[in-house]
């Protein structure tokens, strides 16, 4: 079956595209096909419904047939492809504040142009108005355009009608965001601020779905004064930040124009701009010098088509191979491990031993007291454990503000060097934001040195949000634990993902260092990536040096059945230290999982005995009180065993497997001579 050459929004103009610049594109197109049948982004090995989006629109405005077995990859698109799951344990993403309708819209189509039939989709189109965005992560609780205009054309993709209500709620939702320059924008019009140009296209497509079209004649004059020098498109004529053309803003601002009647103002200059996008492996980067992507791919050449411009490709501009010569050798680098918004309260003593453990060679402890940092950094080097805590925050009440975009929280994460490194700068940690339009002005701003990708909750955010990985090159990436609790329960999500780089020791300097070589990658591996490692960030080589390093870093399951700590008055973070005297503290191996709190241990404490004495085992308990999703669930456990006064014979604590679990009853042996800790996996242990 033949994939018709009708695309997003009408149909394709131009002449017929030359047969050879055809061939490299859908060659490059193909590199990224995977064993399913659909397509990933580049340096990845799991197909994503937004890059087999691009894939499928571009063959289409190509006026080209899918490779492959199109009912087969229609089935793909329609299950297991999407990107969002409501299955907490196992997804490998979730939609965070705001419902991403526009992978539905890409699911969709897809199928359409696959030949499929969308009526199961029928139920999904639904909407009676705009979503709700919740006011803890933008203060004025706007909806983001893309997604609420994406609703709209679902309904249209379906066959679905608007309803009385729902005409009148989209289009007073589209009128109170209509700038006096014809223009729109996220915020309502009467904070006086401009529009952004991806959120104008929108609106104006929904104006079309409502039947009611914005033919203001200042729309194009304004979209037309957002083309730059270079001849590509900005945001808007005068952005406040991120004022770089690329892509996606050309994308909507000429197809908005061309839907209007009307051409780019400056037409050689943006046709010389869109040629020089174009990279020898035969697709297109989002702007000039940067690596190749499915997106920007589509954008480009379903542009390229529609102005007539095609047949004006003839040779690449850049030859992306050749842009790694030259750089470090890094064949003798090591591989260290670095955590951002581990915990930063509780024991230092389980930190430090979850830090050995884990191959933890930085610490970003967040939100921490200067006393708790001091206090772990003073447990490792007297146990001779080679890891430097730092301090690295959530910065909770901080919000960020762009006229027009939204005042955000959640945006900036800031961590502050160990001491003793010689770069004092802090780390600007890029968190969250769904809201694409505000985040890449944010990015493009040049204020971040790290972008956050792996985390616990939305588990991936390149996943939900794929237009991250448009910074791959040029920002690092990074795991971000954003930490609730104790480092021993926290100790799942520690081994599952974090940050590893190449350098020739594991200091903060050398990490910097590593950062603006490329040499920094984001790795997970546990039941969100179906138990295979993912890696994103950095370059191909150092992908490949950190694989062949793996014994370095790589830490498996956590072992450790149990943390046992001999608590005096002076362990003063480490929960129920006592007044005098001396208590042993346990914990068992509780798996800590959002939403759930503390479950599935593997045994409990059943005996302790000293010398011949049977002592006794206090059990402490903690559920959740708050009104919430978490109320009732457990929170906190620990056994307390009191020590006598000037009796330091060794304690025999005695473990039995819980029902259902496949195991043998252990013992760990403790000396309480001294105030220490140990952590133990299983048979008998002392130390």
């Amino acid at each position: 079956m033949k994939v018709v050459a009708l695309v997003v929004g009408g149909i394709l103009a131009g002449c017929a595209p030359d047969i050879a610049p055809a061939d490299r594109i859908c060659s490059y197109l193909e590199s990224l096909r995977q064993q399913d049948g659909a397509y990933a982004f580049p340096g990845q090995d799991a197909s994503h419904l937004s890059a087999t989006y691009a894939a499928v629109m571009t063959y289409a405005a190509l006026g080209r047939d899918v490779p492959g077995d199109h009912a087969a990859l229609a089935k793909v698109v329609a299950g297991p492809l999407y990107p969002v799951s409501a299955d907490r344990d196992t997804a490998r993403s979730r939609s965070h504040a705001q419902g991403i309708h526009e992978f539905r819209l890409q699911q969709i189509r897809v199928i359409k142009a696959l030949g499929g039939d969308v009526a199961q989709f029928r139920g999904y189109a639904s909407f009676k108005k705009p979503d709700s965005y919740t006011t803890s992560y933008e203060l004025g609780g706007n909806p983001v355009m893309i997604q609420q205009m994406a609703a709209l054309l679902i309904k249209e993709e379906c066959g679905v009608g608007l309803t009385p209500e729902a005409h009148a709620t989209y289009s007073t939702y589209l009128d109170e965001r209509k700038r006096g320059n014809g223009s729109y924008n996220t915020t309502k019009a009467s904070d006086g601020s401009d529009g952004h140009v991806v959120n104008t296209a929108y609106a104006l497509v929904g104006r079309r779905v409502m039947g009611n079209k914005d033919d203001d004649g200042k729309i194009v004059a304004w979209i037309r004064d957002c083309q730059r020098a270079d001849g590509g498109f900005s945001w808007a004529p005068n952005p406040p930040k991120g004022d770089v053309s690329d892509i996606w803003y050309a994308y909507a601002a000429v197809r908005a124009l061309l839907d209007m009647g009307a051409r780019p103002k400056n037409e050689q200059a943006l046709c010389g701009w869109l040629l020089s996008l174009w990279n020898h492996d035969g697709g297109f980067a989002p702007r000039p010098g940067l690596r190749s992507d499915p997106m920007s791919t589509f954008r480009a050449v379903d542009l390229l088509v529609r102005l007539g411009w095609f047949g004006r490709l003839r040779k690449p501009s850049a030859d992306i191979a050749a842009r790694g010569k030259g750089k470090c050798d890094i064949s003798s680098l090591h591989a260290f491990t670095i955590q951002f918004e581990a915990p930063g309260s509780g024991s230092v003593r389980e930190a430090v031993q979850v830090a050995k453990e884990l191959k933890i060679h930085l610490w970003g402890a967040k939100n921490a007291k200067p006393e708790w940092i001091a206090a772990a950094q003073a447990e490792a080097d007297r146990c001779g454990v080679l890891v430097r805590f730092f301090r690295s925050d959530e910065a909770y009440g901080e919000r960020r503000d762009i006229p027009g975009l939204g005042n955000f929280s959640h945006l900036r994460d800031p961590a502050t060097p160990p001491n003793g490194a010689r770069d004092t700068r802090p780390f600007q940690l890029w968190q969250m934001c769904d809201h694409e339009c505000c985040a890449r002005v944010w990015l493009d701003s040049g204020e971040y040195d790290g972008i956050g990708t792996f985390h616990f909750g939305c588990f991936d955010m390149t996943w939900i949000l794929p237009f991250l990985y448009q910074y791959e090159e040029t920002i690092p990436f990074v795991s971000n634990q954003d930490s609730h609790g104790e480092t021993w329960w926290w100790r799942g999500e520690l081994a599952a993902y974090r940050t590893v780089f190449l350098a020739k020791e594991g200091t903060w300097d050398d990490f910097r260092e590593a950062c603006g070589k490329g040499l920094v990658t984001s790795i997970r591996e546990d039941a969100h990536t179906e138990g295979r490692l993912r890696m994103i960030g950095g370059s191909q080589e150092a992908k490949a040096r950190i694989r062949a390093l793996e014994r370095e870093w790589r830490v498996g399951k956590v072992k450790s059945r149990v943390s046992v700590q001999v608590l005096t008055e002076k362990d003063v973070f480490e929960e129920a230290h006592p007044s005098k005297g001396r208590l042993i503290r346990v914990r068992v191996d509780f798996d800590w999982r959002e939403f759930k709190g503390l479950v599935g241990s593997t045994c409990r404490l059943v005996s302790a005995r000293q010398g011949g004495r049977e002592l006794a085992i206090d059990r402490r308990e903690f559920r959740h009180e708050k009104k919430d999703y978490l109320h009732g669930n457990l929170e906190e456990e620990y056994d307390l065993i009191p020590l006598l006064d000037g009796v330091d014979e060794a304690v025999v604590l005695h473990f039995e497997p819980v029902a259902g679990v496949d195991a043998k009853p252990f013992d760990v042996e403790v000396s309480p001579k001294t105030p220490h800790g140990l952590s133990a996996s299983a048979g008998r242990q002392s130390e």
